[in-house]
């Protein structure tokens, strides 16, 4: 099934949840960086302490892991609703596109929130 929705909502909705993911990162990347700095110091001490036998492991694990930045992919959307605002007041979506952009459901999108969700507080 296809939808009529009004450029001027869809743009406001994607500069929402873009919004809601810049939060979101700065949040997790605060928490990547405590980490980090823990982890850090952690390997500090076992060097001090054991010396070879020390393991850089945890840090390792942290540094392959960072917090995901999706501002790119929200940018893009936006850019092209910005194009389209200029040209026509309606656009045409289906299911699966009105879940990506009214329910923030894009893959990307989920699997951030849930690497994210790592360094961040509950809500």
């Amino acid at each position: 099934m296809k939808f009529k929705i009004a450029v001027k909502k869809a743009l406001e909705t994607a500069e929402k949840n873009l919004q809601e993911h810049i939060v979101e990162l700065n949040e997790a990347t605060i928490g990547w960086t405590e980490k980090v700095k823990a982890a850090l110091d952690a390997l500090r001490d076992a060097i001090d302490r054991e010396g070879l036998k020390a393991s850089g492991e945890n840090l390792r694990q942290l540094l392959y892991s960072k917090p995901v930045d999706n501002r790119t992919h929200y940018s893009r959307f936006i850019g092209a609703l910005k194009l389209a605002a200029e040209n026509q007041e309606i656009i045409e979506m289906d299911e699966i596109e009105y879940d990506h952009l009214f329910n923030d459901n894009w893959d990307w999108r989920v699997s951030s929130k849930v690497s994210n969700s790592t360094y961040t507080r509950p809500r």
